[in-house]
């Protein structure tokens, strides 16, 4: 008679077993990587001179008027002789790299400005190095590379 008591108390203490219960898995949400834009940043590029800025979008202007002061500084030590006036627009392509350090990626110009300013590559380069380091740009909280084209117009008399 023991034995047949035991034995229903002994089945409800082993069904309600925690160790015994089936639970589904839990899904884990994973990102969709094509819904990322990665051709857009978050955040652009901070000089410390627009760091107190707290508008995105003046930033952006602050970064960009930042940029271009430096390059003029050094193209305006540069001493041109030219044969014959012109009046030209390069297009800079400037990387910041995610820890902040800037360097040139590459120049368009046209065959007028390659001839007269030969060595305007190298100039714009070394320029560069001079930049600050920069609080780099910003893509879903981590600091990511970031390419930047600046026209500048180059008018020589």
């Amino acid at each position: 008679m023991k034995k047949i008591f035991f034995l229903p108390i002994l089945l409800m203490f082993i069904t309600s077993c925690e160790y015994l219960s089936f639970k589904k898995p839990t899904q884990v949400a994973i990102p969709k990587m094509d819904s990322i834009d990665y051709s857009k940043i978050d955040d652009f590029p901070v000089f410390p001179e627009c760091d107190s800025i707290p508008s995105q979008d003046k930033q952006r202007i602050c970064f960009q008027m930042e940029m271009s002061k430096y390059i003029y500084l050094t193209l305006s030590q540069l001493k041109i002789n030219t044969k014959s006036a012109f009046n030209d627009t390069i297009i800079v392509k400037i990387v910041v790299d995610n820890l902040g350090k800037t360097k040139l990626s590459s120049i368009q110009k046209t065959a007028n400005v390659t001839q007269n300013l030969p060595k305007l590559d190298s100039i714009i380069s070394s320029g560069l190095q001079n930049l600050p380091t920069l609080q780099p740009a910003i893509k879903r909280g981590i600091p990511v590379s970031a390419e930047f084209s600046l026209p500048i117009i180059i008018k020589t008399d």
